[in-house]
């Protein structure tokens, strides 16, 4: 039955581009880049590098204070090696942690 259902709600996406409300897609895969963290309480702001090899490839400036984003940088170079995350992922990343890093605990 279930699986019935599963066909069913995949017909449905296939032929219409519905989705059920319950139903998302998640991307799990291991960070083989992990970006490393700079942070400045004082001005508000955190910076995450993105770096292989010791080599700093994507930096992110992240005013949590101003609600501003500064980008630096591409990992096209190392696209293989952050599959099947993109910069925009890595970006949003730092982007989520700068706010968790900064704002007061309530």
């Amino acid at each position: 039955m279930r699986k019935l259902k599963e066909i069913y709600r995949y017909l449905l996406f296939r032929m219409f581009g519905r989705k059920s409300r319950n139903t998302g897609w998640t991307l799990f895969a291991p960070l083989k880049v992990v970006p490393e963290y700079i942070i400045d309480i004082e001005n508000g702001q955190v910076t995450g590098l993105v770096k292989y090899d010791e080599k700093v490839y994507l930096t992110v400036v992240v005013d949590v204070l101003n609600e501003k984003t500064l980008v630096k940088g591409s990992l096209r170079r190392i696209h293989k090696h952050t599959k099947p995350f993109k910069q925009h992922n890595y970006i949003e990343m730092i982007e989520a942690e700068a706010k968790y890093l900064i704002e007061p605990n309530e």
